[in-house]
């Protein structure tokens, strides 16, 4: 399988600095010929509500395109998503 992967750490994300937890990390995982996100683990502060938007994300075939033209909320942990999304193809904006 032809694929890309991005990792993004919690240390670059906001919300997970103001709770004190930001150790951990999103990776995502693109079938480059497809262009479709197939895989993802969460580890770190809210993995547990979190990985459901990575669930529907892989359900129902969607692209890095796509989560990068989606709004997350700020300042949310979620935004770690939107950033992984970005590393995927033009890089993570505010990795640490």
């Amino acid at each position: 399988m032809d694929f890309s992967v991005s990792k993004v750490s919690f240390s670059s994300n906001g919300k997970a600095l103001t709770m004190n937890e930001s150790e951990g990390f999103i990776k995502l995982i693109k079938d480059n010929v497809t262009q479709k996100i197939v895989g993802g683990s969460i580890i770190g502060p809210d993995a547990s509500s979190l990985i459901s938007s990575l669930t529907l994300a892989i359900a129902n075939e969607l692209t890095e395109q796509q989560i990068t033209q989606t709004v997350f909320a700020h300042p949310t942990t979620g935004e770690v998503i939107h950033e992984a999304a970005f590393g995927l193809s033009i890089g993570a904006l505010h990795q640490a």
